[in-house]
C-alpha cells in the first residue's frame, strides 16, 4: 500500500504481511523529489490460518498454506493463530534453545475461539511453535527480530 503527495506532502509506504521483502520493490520518487529518511519496519499485527497436514504419515502444521514454515515476528507485533483443529493439535510456543513453556505474552484462547495470541517481547528468545500433544514435529523455529528502524530486502530495490 502507497499514500503519496505532491508539493511538499509526504510519501508513505507500507508493506503488509513483511518485515523482510523477498521481491523486488520499486519506488519512484518523481522527477525533482528525494526520499529522505529510514525506512522503517515497525510493529503488525498478522493473523495465521492453521490446518493439518500430513507427510510421510507425520501430521504437521500448515500456516496460510506452507507445510510448518520457519516464522519470523517483530518484536512488539501480535500474531494471532487461528486453528481450527486445537481439539487434537493445540498450539504452544517454547523457548528453542531450552525447551521450557514461553508464555510470556501469550492468550491462549484456543479452547473457545480456536485462537492463540502472542504479543512479541521486547528480547523475546527464539521460540518454536509446537503442537501440545504431538510434540515439536509438528512445528517449527520462530525467528524474533527487533523493530529495528530498518528494511531489509532479500531481492531488490529500486528507487527511481
Amino acid at each position: 500500500v502507497a499514500k503519496g503527495g505532491t508539493g511538499g506532502m509526504s510519501t508513505e509506504f507500507m508493506f503488509r504481511n513483511a518485515s523482510t521483502i523477498n521481491d523486488t520493490v520499486i519506488i519512484r520518487a518523481g522527477e525533482n523529489a528525494a526520499i529522505a529518511g529510514p525506512i522503517s519496519v515497525g510493529a503488525e499485527t498478522l493473523t495465521y490460518t492453521v490446518t493439518i497436514g500430513s507427510v510421510n504419515g507425520t501430521n504437521i502444521f500448515v500456516i496460510d498454506g506452507v507445510n510448518n514454515p520457519r516464522l519470523r515476528m517483530i518484536e512488539g507485533s501480535t500474531y494471532n493463530f487461528s486453528n481450527p483443529a486445537y481439539a487434537s493439535h493445540p498450539i504452544s510456543f517454547i523457548n528453542a534453545s531450552t525447551g521450557a513453556a514461553y508464555t510470556t505474552g501469550v492468550t491462549d484462547n484456543q479452547s473457545s475461539t480456536g485462537i492463540i495470541t502472542i504479543v512479541v517481547a521486547a528480547s523475546a528468545p527464539q521460540l518454536r511453535y509446537k503442537c501440545t500433544t504431538h510434540g515439536n514435529d509438528m512445528g517449527n523455529l520462530i525467528d524474533i527480530e527487533a523493530s529495528s528502524g530498518q528494511l531489509v530486502v532479500h531481492g531488490t530495490l529500486v528507487i527511481v
